[in-house]
């Protein structure tokens, strides 16, 4: 994907990519940096699949009832970086996209897949039609806190900066209380609402809009996904 946005075939990444200071300078696969809007959903990498598996994973367990343990992981991503340290090589499997993760679990290459909870969710798991979903669970063990946001080109300064501009609108209209129902009625009285952000809102809402829509039933909001005045 990285490729994809290097050689213009896209102009903007928005499949949960995680902000490090490493792609921000010279990202691994295509050799340039590129540039991040806001984190718009922090998320932890973790586990799910057969319960019994998932639960050495969970423990980080390879021997006795464990040694069959095998976790798939999308390669040349965080996740990657992050589970190879601890996990053995011959009890990782490596997937190119997340879809195939899902594909290997189901033809049995696999008992146990990697990723953010939103990702490896049981209503995610369904959806790509996943043969897997009998004692299907989510492990409990967080690997890491990731902060997601979007990603664009570094030569385009100003669709960069319009990209996040978009991003942090959206966050500011659910602190303001402005939905997708009331921005044309109230707009023109929020003076931190720049006008020419109002469609956007209008569109999809603010982001708790967004997120009870897309995310709740499968991420429910806390932490540091909750507004700054929502602790």
């Amino acid at each position: 994907r990285f490729h994809a946005l290097d050689n213009k075939t896209v102009d903007v990444l928005s499949q949960r990519d995680t902000f490090t200071m490493e792609r921000d300078i010279k990202e691994n696969s295509t050799g340039v940096g590129f540039s991040f809007s806001t984190p718009f959903l922090y998320e932890g990498l973790g586990f799910a699949g057969k319960e019994k598996f998932v639960t050495c994973a969970d423990s980080l367990r390879w021997v006795d009832e464990c040694e069959n343990v095998q976790i798939c992981v999308v390669q040349s991503t965080t996740h990657m970086d992050i589970i190879a340290p601890l996990v053995p090589e011959h009890h990782i499997v490596k997937a190119k996209t997340l879809k195939s993760t899902f594909e290997l679990l189901s033809s049995g290459a696999c008992n146990v897949i990697a990723g953010e909870q939103s990702s490896i969710s049981e209503a995610v798991a369904k959806r790509m039609g996943c043969q897997c979903t009998e004692n299907y669970i989510i492990g409990k063990t967080l690997l890491s806190n990731e902060p997601v946001a979007l990603v664009t080109r570094d030569d385009d300064p100003q669709w960069t900066s319009a990209v996040n501009d978009v991003v942090e609108v959206l966050l500011l209209a659910e602190e303001q209380n402005v939905t997708k129902t009331n921005i044309l009625a109230i707009g023109g009285n929020s003076s931190s609402i720049d006008s020419r952000f109002w469609n956007a809102v209008q569109s999809v809402g603010n982001y708790g809009e967004i997120y009870e829509r897309h995310l709740q039933p499968i991420l429910p909001r806390q932490g540091l996904n909750l507004l700054y005045n929502n602790y």
